[in-house]
This record gives structure tokens, C-alpha cells and sequence, in this order.
């Protein structure tokens, strides 16, 4: 980096997320060389992706099953609509134009995106200390460390909802009538392309941006971004509208899901799902055992139709059943926080440094919640406000009703992150100078650096 870059970076005030992001590179870098061995997508993106780059076609050939059964309804019909397109379709272009040696790296630059997205909203919340150390906390999570290259759509999701959540952030401390009159636009237009591919990466993008939008056109003093969230919103529209007219064309339904969202959805509030987390540690592990007769209805169904079976069968079971619905809701909630998985035991390796890291990462961030203030003004701070709501909002929702595991948590860790590293920061600097306990007006000076 030369030193003309270190100038700009410092003249912009980015010189702390960009030290972290670095730091995250590296980290991640080695990882992707030395540690991590299977980089596949836990879901059906990569196969998907490998049959896209090798014929052309966008089709899951190895999902048959997931909707019809592997038994006597078995079908040999490839699923067309199985998988929201957006991490197949960057996978199969990595792997058509990307040599064999470089595909290990091919997510690293996700993850080190949302790690500098991180501290950059919490440079403008916090300061550049608390931004340093918010990339420093995100790097090393063991989950980050270890997850971050593989070819994960939840990765990829949280960046682009992240750099959409800066850029907005950013987007508050333009002054109206500034002297770059093209910032806007471009500002606009890039928020539009971020919330549009991020549509179509993960349907928990789509509610967690529509969230942030709405609370932006209901909240007055967020009215000067406005225009920013009417872009997120028509970049939505549009990326969705595109992929409901493919569907159209190949299914004849204008469907801008995907048909691994019903099945999901049933498969992780039906009767047995209680059963398989605390047996299998997810809700999809029994579907041959107790889902035939399920299957023999879907046997004769196509994919759409087998989608909208299974969604309605889930929603009438959740009409039927609250109270199942609600227990088993409120088993996930806590194993999907810890992070246990209980296919292995509590005193595994895994389940102990997941639970051990994600403990002490919700403690910090509970505490830097509650007791350390913002420094920044009232329009950043209710931004800040309605995106951590959204995130910890969506996030329950969609535990409760859907899958678990840290995979689905990363939307929200930033959160956790930028909280973690405010309690941190205010730690430090209350022992560095021997008030651990400092009063409000001193834990203020501490955060806003003249």
C-alpha cells in the first residue's frame, strides 16, 4: 500500500476499516491455504453451479429427492427452481473462468467485504478504535475463520445487506448541495445493484432490506435517504422480477421463490422436527422416515405445485399446532445462539468452541448495548437502531419457523460484533485510565475524538 493510498485513507477516515479488513484477509487467506479442506456449499448452490458451467443449464439433477422422495414416488426430473440464483450463478462463472488452483479463494473477498462493512458502520457509530477492533473480533471468530471461503450464500447475502447498511450510513453524512454532485446517483445505483443481487442470494435478504426500507420511509428524521431506500427497494424488484420471468419461461409461473422454500419451511415446524434437532442436530434429517405420505401426494405434483403443497401444509400445521410450533421454536432459539449441534456431543470440539465463542460474543455485545453510548448524532443512531432490530428481528422469525445453525446467524453477527468491540474499547480505556466505572459525560469524551 503506498503512501498516497495511506493518505487518501486517512483523509476519508477509513483507515481503520481498512486495516481490518486486512488483517481479515490475511487471516482468511491462510485459512482458505492451510485449514479449511471442503469449500462446497452446505445447500444445493454448487451443484447447481457445476451443472451451469459445464451445459448451460440451470438445474439441480442431484435434488430430485428433496421434494418427491428417494423411494417408490422417486422421479428422475431435474429441480429447476430449487435454489435462488445468485450464488450458483457467481460459483459457475468462477468456475468456468477462474483456474482450479484460485477456487478456494473465490469467497474470501465476501467475507473480508463484510468484515470491512462492519467496521466502517461502526466507525461512524463509535470511532475509529471501536472500527479497528470490530474487524480484529469478526476476524477471529472461530466460525468466521473457519466458514468464511467456503462457498456459503449466507456469506455472501450478509456482505451485500452490509455494504447496503454502510453505504446508507454514509449516505447521512452527505450534505445536501455537496460539491461531488455524481456521489448520489452513483451512491443510489450501486445500494440498488448491492439489494438487488442480495434478493436474489437469500430470502432472508429480502425481508431483512424490505425491514431497513420501511423503517426508513417511517421514521422523519431518516427522510433525507430516502431516495437511497427507494433504490434498495427497485433493485429488489427488478433482480426478483428478472428471475420470476426465467421462471415463467422454463415452469410457466411467474415465481420469484425458490422450491426449497416450502419443504423448509415443513420440514422445521412438522411434528418430528423437535425430534431430529435434538437427535440429528437439524430439522431435515428425517424427511425418508416420516414423510411418505407427503411424498405420495407430491409424486404427481410439479415443482411449483410440490412447493405451494408444502408451504400450505406448514402454515395449516402452524394454524393447527401453535403450541408444538411454539416449543419447538423455543428449543431452536438457544441451541441456534450457542450454536450447538446435536448430531455431536455438548463435550465435542466443535460444539465447545461454538458455544464457548458465541457465549462470550452475545455477553460483550449485551453489555456494549446497554453500556456504552453512541457517539454518533440522532439520524445515525436511529439508522443504526432500525438496522440492529431488523437483523435481530429476522433473525428470530426465521430461526423459529426455519432451519438452524451459525450459518443463519451471520446477518446478524456484525451486530454482535460492533457491540462486542464498544463494550471492549470502553473496558480499556476505563481501566487505562483508572475509572473503570466512568460517568456518561467521560464515557462521551471517551468516544468522540476532537
Amino acid at each position: 500500500m503506498t503512501t498516497d493510498t495511506l493518505r487518501v485513507l486517512a483523509k476519508a477516515r477509513l483507515a481503520a476499516p481498512a486495516g481490518a479488513a486486512l488483517f481479515c484477509l490475511a487471516l482468511q487467506l491462510w485459512a482458505a491455504r492451510f485449514v479449511v479442506v471442503a469449500f462446497d456449499t452446505p445447500n444445493a448452490s454448487t451443484a447447481i453451479a457445476r451443472n451451469l458451467a459445464a451445459t448451460g443449464g440451470y438445474a439441480c439433477t442431484a435434488c430430485e429427492g428433496v421434494l418427491h422422495g428417494s423411494g417408490a414416488y422417486a422421479r428422475n426430473t431435474p429441480l429447476l427452481m430449487f435454489q435462488l440464483p445468485g450464488e450458483p450463478l457467481f460459483i459457475a462463472a468462477c468456475l468456468r473462468y477462474i483456474p482450479a488452483g484460485g477456487l478456494r479463494y473465490i469467497h474470501v473477498p465476501f467475507t473480508v467485504l463484510l468484515v470491512f462493512a462492519a467496521a466502517y458502520v461502526a466507525l461512524k457509530l463509535y470511532g475509529p478504535v471501536v472500527a479497528a477492533l470490530t474487524g480484529f473480533v469478526a476476524a477471529l471468530q472461530p466460525f468466521v475463520l473457519l466458514h468464511g471461503p467456503v462457498w456459503d450464500d449466507t456469506f455472501f447475502g450478509a456482505a451485500l445487506e452490509w455494504s447496503v447498511f454502510a453505504l446508507l450510513l454514509a449516505a447521512l453524512d452527505d450534505k445536501r448541495g455537496g460539491p461531488v454532485l455524481w456521489r448520489r446517483p452513483l451512491r443510489v445505483t450501486l445500494i440498488a445493484a448491492l439489494a438487488g443481487y442480495a434478493s436474489i442470494t437469500r430470502s432472508s435478504s429480502q425481508l431483512l432490506l424490505l425491514a431497513v426500507a420501511a423503517a426508513i420511509f417511517i421514521v422523519k428524521p431518516l427522510r433525507s435517504i430516502r431516495l437511497e431506500a427507494f433504490g434498495a427497494i427497485a433493485g429488489m424488484a427488478l433482480a426478483l422480477g428478472a428471475w420470476g420471468y426465467r421462471n415463467y419461461g422454463v415452469l410457466g409461473q411467474f415465481t420469484f421463490g425458490s422450491s426449497h422454500d416450502g419443504i423448509t419451511l415443513w420440514e422445521s415446524v412438522y411434528p418430528s422436527a423437535r425430534e431430529a434437532i435434538l437427535t440429528r442436530g437439524q430439522t431435515e434429517r428425517l424427511n425418508e422416515d416420516r414423510m411418505q405420505d407427503d411424498f405420495a401426494r407430491t409424486s404427481a405434483m410439479n415443482e411449483v405445485e410440490a412447493n405451494r403443497y408444502f408451504v400450505n401444509r406448514a402454515v395449516r400445521y402452524m394454524i393447527a399446532k401453535p403450541a408444538d410450533v411454539i416449543h419447538t421454536g423455543l428449543v431452536k432459539i438457544p441451541l441456534a445462539l450457542l450454536g450447538l449441534e446435536l448430531r455431536e456431543p455438548v463435550s465435542s470440539t466443535r460444539n465447545l468452541v461454538g458455544s464457548l465463542s458465541s457465549s462470550v460474543l452475545i455477553l460483550l455485545a449485551a453489555c456494549g448495548a446497554f453500556a456504552v453510548r453512541l457517539r454518533a448524532e440522532r439520524p445515525q443512531r436511529l439508522l443504526w437502531r432500525c438496522v440492529a432490530v431488523s437483523c435481530l428481528l429476522t433473525y428470530a422469525g426465521l430461526t423459529f419457523i426455519g432451519g438452524i445453525g451459525l450459518r443463519y446467524r451471520i446477518s446478524l453477527e456484525p451486530v454482535f460484533w460492533i457491540l462486542a468491540a464498544a463494550c471492549l474499547t470502553r473496558a480499556v480505556e476505563g481501566l487505562w485510565n483508572g475509572r473503570p466505572c466512568a460517568s456518561p459525560a467521560a464515557q462521551h469524551e471517551v468516544f468522540l475524538p476532537q
